[in-house]
């Protein structure tokens, strides 16, 4: 058999058998060899290689070398690690890689029907694996050019997989057109997504495997394009919810002081770039003043930046009142965390003016203790005063009062005589 070497039997099959060999280099392939030579066996090999040797596509297998043109009949090609039977379950409910292997199979399929040709035995068995971006779709014996005139298969003949072939494969092999690979398709994604039948798969899916496996081949997807679409659809809302719940499991880890600093770092960065601004303000709710120190004091910049969206965020009218009181809380926590001056005094300025706009007496007491520190801070004072003279708020509301401002207050010279 040339300059390939035969090492042991990798695989035993109906069609062909095929062995693990090694050529001159040492390097390992996977070798085909047809077992049964009647004349119609031959002739079905000698298409299969034709057609994978025409095929150029990276989900669709390539030929190393071949032999056809007489005994022993044989095709070497790349060794892969195992076909997708042993990989599937290891795939349940793990959307992120079925996303990725279904939609290597769906090209490569996608790929066989621009060239014309139509599988026909497309099953879990027929793909091989190396990794969830490296598989590809093999085992072409099956296969037919939609325009091929010869076959050596009769219009009775019967091939197939029972559970993977369309209906109308039984009736008349050469009947059939693309929608027959989607019937076969289908199954395959119910196996992906449910561990070969063994487990539920979420209801999602349902529309898909259902439209896949009509029995009328009118009433299936039209082609792989239109199939295509529907599961990048459906996988783009699995995966953002999974985001979603690696993001509320990582904001838990907030609230249990549990999580990494450079983890920490990484969340608040997904949460700005994100724009999810309901979980910024969990991120804010559920950290711990150590957390928080260690935060700003090693990324000032994007502290400033997540507060100021925060606050920005709060800034919103028509809050229901109860809001307020939540709002003051966090507001409240996070101007006793900081060491920021410009996070301070923008803290303390939008709570003050969201408890006088919504005459809410339990913020207007969290504000009354933090004005307490503009007494020892002159800089965040200076900031406070700068904001009022550019956006007035009238504090005696939240004293009762101008006769009940506190003397702290009355002596801020440069806003007492506009404000008070």
């Amino acid at each position: 058999m040339g300059y390939f070497k035969i090492r042991n039997l990798s695989s035993n099959g109906g069609f062909g058998e095929v062995f693990l060999c090694k050529d001159e280099f040492e390097n390992k392939y996977a070798l085909k060899e047809l077992k049964k030579r009647n004349k119609d066996s031959i002739r079905r090999f000698q298409r299969e290689v034709r057609l994978i040797d025409k095929m150029d596509h990276p989900n669709v297998l390539k030929l190393v070398f071949f032999h056809v043109s007489e005994a022993p009949y044989f095709y070497v090609m790349p060794l892969y690690k195992c076909d997708l039977i042993q990989v599937i379950p290891n795939l349940y409910e793990d959307y992120y890689r079925q996303s990725q292997i279904i939609s290597a199979i769906l090209n490569g399929v996608q790929y066989l029907h621009s060239e014309g040709i139509i599988h026909r035995d497309l099953k879990p068995g027929n793909i091989l694996y190396n990794s969830d971006s490296d598989l590809v779709i093999s085992d072409l014996g099956l296969g037919v050019e939609e325009n091929s005139e010869t076959t050596i298969l009769t219009k009775s003949t019967r091939i197939g997989t029972e559970k993977y072939t369309a209906p109308e494969q039984w009736e008349n092999l050469h009947s059939v057109d693309e929608r027959a690979d989607i019937f076969s398709l289908g199954k395959i994604i119910e196996d992906i997504v449910s561990d070969f039948g063994k487990k539920n798969y979420n209801p999602i899916f349902g529309t898909i495997i259902d439209k896949c496996t009509r029995n009328s081949p009118e009433d299936r997807f039209e082609s792989v394009s239109e199939l295509k679409k529907y599961v990048s659809q459906v996988y783009a809302i699995l995966l953002d919810n999974v985001e979603e719940k690696k993001t509320e499991d990582k904001l838990l880890e907030v609230t249990n002081d549990t999580i990494s600093n450079a983890d920490l770092l990484k969340l608040a960065s997904s949460l700005i770039e994100s724009g999810n601004l309901d979980n910024v303000e969990k991120f804010f709710v559920n950290i711990t003043g150590t957390k928080y120190d260690k935060f700003e004091s090693t990324n000032d910049a994007l502290a400033k930046k997540m507060v100021s969206s925060l606050i920005q965020y709060w800034d919103q009218p028509n809050w229901p009142f109860s809001y307020i009181d939540t709002i003051a809380n966090t507001s409240s926590k996070l101007f006793i965390y900081s060491e920021d001056v410009t996070i301070r005094a923008n803290l303390l300025y939008n709570l003050t003016k969201l408890s006088i706009e919504y005459n809410r007496w339990y913020a207007m007491k969290k504000v009354k203790v933090m004005l307490q520190d503009l007494e020892t801070d002159l800089s965040l004072k200076a900031d406070f005063c700068h904001m009022l003279n550019a956006n007035p708020l009238k504090l005696d509301i939240i004293f009762g009062g101008k006769d009940n401002l506190p003397m702290s207050i009355k002596k801020i010279n440069s806003i007492q005589t506009k404000y008070f």
